[in-house]
């Protein structure tokens, strides 16, 4: 009887799933057709003011036409962003932007982009003035807000200023309550991915390596502070170290603001800029297109292939696992968006933007030999966003030329092997005994079922070393050292962008506009003579709807707790094998 009712649940589950659904996709064809008929962009008076909310900011947006559903919930890519504030800095209708902070959630790499663009912008006589919300600022919004002439705080709100922390997470003492045993094979000393599953705190070489990773963050954003606000580097950390909450009087008093104001006086303030409403003035930088640059003629193009998420084989995509999943990118869907590169004649250069912690060793290395070819035929430079590091260092070592942000994480030149025993979980857990029958002591290597043997360890560090020597060898090639120079440099060990260049893995520091410089300045196309193509092709509207579908069924169909488990055992296993990748930090 139980059975029936078991299957009779899941047909009904998986019928309202697709109702649910059906009815889902209906209601977003009717909101895109009816969104359709109006106006992309909104109309721009004339001495307007640019509004510009930066939240979490994307790299690369692979769906076409979602932000013709809601406009206002559109959230721009890096380099809308920044090609929109370069189109304003030369607009006669813009006379300012108005930079409302205390939701952003991207990368410091991303802000330093942000921060220099502005910086760029206010050199045309323009003004910035830099808000927050109710909600205040911390470091990385504040960072971003010393680009502005005047910061003002929100009357209600308050400023973060205590520093910058990283985040390490240790996930051995939940491995051992579940009964499964991580074993690892790595080549570096300083190659801390495997970390969290082996340690329950940080090793002596993790802790000194995300010492220097923080210390330099900070380093940048102390600099940054100290001669925006005109402040004294003791002054500053005095106030990190003995406020760190501070209200937005005190933040007053200690010169990181200009003026403490309500909602209804910021406007107030603003309408004295424009000297109208400030919201008959105000165009949000979603609906901004600037002004046409003129008729010349098209000499050819520069080509951005984005690399985000983790490196797998295959096509890639989305995993929702709240431990182990996150974006991940394949090498088939790399090397799809490079061969169109390659053929497109009217591409003169190719730029790859890189923000990925790496992932899959033989994935990776695919991906370098594409990034190989391509350089046969066209200039490649690499752009590194966030992070760029160890399969993301692999495939850009390849390119012509590296430019990184100061506060991009790189390096991480190191290899490991990981698998996982579950044979715990098995049999004292799920009650699960399995038998397995053989032709040799070999034939079931690394099965999760029992714990491998010396021989099959061996077999696996030799592997290892072998690939890690490969590694070695491919930045020795493209970045004209000798292999025990990059030795010396590598085991694991990450950087931040400035701490590469001075040990030659990066060549300039910048960001993605200066990689598309350098691009084009290469194959002697001049500003305003070419265009940018965008790969991988951005999939459709209908695509995405297609995948939301699938998505809602599975969720709505009946689950069981061994679902759960089979769910997390899967990701793990999908991390088991030869990996280079960079342990996860988050820092703020």
């Amino acid at each position: 009887m139980t059975f029936f009712k078991t299957v009779l649940a899941s047909a009904i589950g998986f019928v309202i799933a697709n109702v649910i659904a059906a009815g889902f996709v209906v209601v977003m064809i009717i909101a895109a057709i009816a969104s359709g008929s109006k106006s992309d962009t909104a109309p721009v008076p004339s001495s307007a003011v640019l509004k510009i909310e930066p939240g979490k900011v994307d790299e690369f947006e692979q769906y076409l036409g979602l932000g013709a559903l809601s406009r206002h919930g559109e959230s721009l890519t890096l380099r809308q962003y920044l090609a929109r504030i370069e189109g304003a800095r030369t607009d006669s209708r813009i006379k300012g932007i108005w930079l409302n902070l205390g939701n952003y959630r991207g990368s410091w790499a991303q802000a330093e982009e942000l921060r220099s663009k502005l910086l760029e912008f206010r050199s045309s006589k323009k003004f910035v003035i830099a808000t927050s919300d109710e909600g205040g600022m911390n470091e990385s919004n504040y960072y971003i807000a010393t680009a502005a002439d005047s910061i003002v705080l929100d009357a209600t709100s308050g400023l973060e200023m205590n520093g910058i922390a990283a985040s390490l997470v240790f996930l051995k003492p939940m491995l051992d309550k579940l009964g499964i045993e991580a074993e690892v094979v790595r080549a570096g000393s300083y190659k801390s991915a495997v970390e969290p599953f082996i340690r329950e705190t940080a090793s002596p070489e993790n802790r000194e390596m995300t010492t220097q990773l923080v210390e330099g963050t900070f380093a940048r954003f102390t600099a940054a502070v100290t001669q925006a606000r005109h402040l004294t580097p003791d002054s500053l950390k005095q106030i990190i170290d003995n406020k760190s909450l501070l209200t937005p009087w005190e933040a007053k008093q200690a010169g990181l603001v200009d003026a403490v104001l309500y909602k209804d006086q910021i406007d107030s303030m603003l309408e004295r800029h424009v000297g109208d409403h400030i919201h008959q003035k105000t165009v949000d930088v979603a609906d901004y297109l600037p002004e046409s640059s003129g008729d010349e003629d098209e000499e050819g193009r520069v080509a951005i292939v984005y690399l985000v998420g983790q490196i797998v084989r295959g096509d890639g995509g989305r995993n929702a696992n709240p431990l182990f999943g996150g974006d991940s990118y394949g090498d088939k869907t790399f090397a799809e968006a490079m061969e169109s590169a390659r053929k497109d004649a009217s591409v003169k250069a190719v730029v790859i933007r890189i923000d990925s912690p790496g992932g899959d060793a033989g994935a990776s290395d695919a991906m370098w030999r594409e990034v190989m070819l391509t350089r046969k035929l066209k200039p490649v430079i690499v752009s590194m966003g966030g992070v760029a590091a160890s399969g993301g260092y692999y495939v850009a070592a390849a390119a012509d030329t590296i430019v990184a942000d100061p506060t991009t994480i790189t390096g991480s030149i190191g290899v490991f092997g990981l698998w996982f025993t579950m044979q715990k979980l098995f049999e004292e857990k799920l009650g699960v005994h399995m038998e397995t029958i053989k032709t040799g002591p070999n034939a079931d290597m690394f099965s999760a079922s029992r714990p491998p043997t010396d021989l099959e360890r061996s077999i696996l560090a030799r592997h290892i070393d072998t690939t890690y020597q490969r590694f070695l060898n491919v930045v020795a090639q493209g970045r004209k050292m000798s292999v025990a120079d990059v030795d010396q440099i590598a085991q694991g060990r990450v950087w931040t962008g400035e701490q590469a260049r001075e040990r030659h893995l990066v060549d300039v520091l910048g960001g993605l506009d200066s990689a598309v410089s350098i691009a084009a300045h290469r194959v002697g196309l001049k500003e305003g003579t070419y265009s940018v193509r965008i790969l991988p092709r951005q999939r459709t509207f209908f695509e995405k709807l297609a995948e939301q579908f699938g998505s809602m069924q599975a969720a709505m169909v009946h689950r069981t707790a061994i679902d759960d488990y089979l769910d997390i055992l899967g990701a793990m296993r999908a991390r088991a094998g030869v990996q280079m990748r960079m342990e996860d930090i988050t820092m703020q």
